[in-house]
């Protein structure tokens, strides 16, 4: 059984992303995320629940939570993607490529689960069938582009980006944009698409990300979660950072060979896109290397098993 515990933030967004195993409770009543009253509503269903592991996941969260949940007889795990804070919790997870290198400032009694052999993955990605991956030549490669839930950042980076697949010839095949559950479809970036020598569908989400991501050759994502995914199926990317954070982490995974980049959000010209686009795509040794990539980072039959074998023990 999972309960999932949210400030009362947009319900009618995340109810729909509940399956029917899943209870969802909202705490507050949408005056904003109130760290002393947030916290006693959950001790208090804890108290109520008695669940097994309480699971933060968000840098909004102080370590003060942990030391709370763990002073109220619960087991505790921390989520993060970067090491940004002091963690007490009885386990850490942050499985980025790289983060066995990072310093973090730990509890003696935590336990640290770092790298991708942790990573979580969907379960729509784990029931793919990886024999169907195929990758096109060039005037028929296929793009996707998803950059998160959406906003207008994200909003404003569609429209460039379709902008720039105007300028482009004889490379794509196909593009899908996903604007994301909070994103706008605007008639801009409709008319906008219109202007390409190949098609491109705008849609507002995906019921099956893992699907499209498989069938893809070639993705642009922002600096988070979707890229282990992409990496997942295979499927070269291309990052965009969202924030000063995601742009040097970016950076490090670029010169590690994992990825493309774009840079920060607010230095991306729809020209600096054609160029960078061009030039990945054009880079075969490249795209190669990051394919091999996948199966040296990834091991898919055995992943999260460390974890797993924690949580229920």
């Amino acid at each position: 059984e999972v309960h999932i515990a949210s400030a009362f933030y947009k319900p009618n967004f995340i109810e729909p992303l509940l399956d029917s195993s899943f209870h969802l409770h909202l705490f507050g009543k949408g005056d904003g995320f109130q760290v002393e009253s947030d916290l006693s509503e959950l001790i208090f269903l804890a108290n109520e629940l008695e669940p097994e592991w309480i699971i933060l996941d968000g840098y909004h969260f102080p370590v003060e939570y942990e030391k709370a949940i763990r002073l109220a007889g619960f087991r505790c795990m921390r989520i993060d993607d970067l090491p940004v804070q002091r963690c007490e919790a009885d386990v850490f997870l942050i499985h980025n490529h790289g983060s066995e290198l990072f310093k973090h400032d730990l509890a003696d009694h935590t336990i640290k689960l770092t790298g991708l052999k942790h990573l979580l993955i969907r379960r729509q990605f784990r029931h793919l069938d990886f024999s169907t991956k195929r990758y096109s030549k060039p005037g028929e490669i296929r793009l996707l582009v998803s950059l998160g839930g959406g906003s207008e950042i994200t909003d404003a980076m569609n429209l460039k980006i379709v902008e720039a697949l105007t300028q482009i010839r004889g490379m794509f095949g196909k593009a899908t944009i996903v604007a994301g559950k909070m994103g706008k479809i605007s008639e801009e970036l409709v008319e906008a698409s219109r202007e390409s020598e190949f098609p491109i569908a705008i849609t507002q989400y995906s019921e099956n990300m893992a699907e499209m991501m498989l069938d893809s050759d070639l993705a642009i994502t922002a600096g988070g979660y979707s890229m282990w995914e992409l990496l997942y199926t295979g499927t070269p990317f291309i990052a965009l950072s969202l924030n000063k954070a995601q742009d040097e982490y970016t950076r490090y995974l670029a010169q590690d060979g994992i990825c493309g980049i774009l840079g920060l959000y607010d230095n991306i010209s729809s020209d600096h896109l054609k160029e960078t686009l061009l030039s990945f795509v054009n880079d075969e040794a490249r795209l190669n290397e990051i394919k091999k990539k996948v199966g040296l980072l990834i091991d898919r039959e055995n992943n999260g098993q460390s974890l797993l074998n924690i949580l229920t023990n």
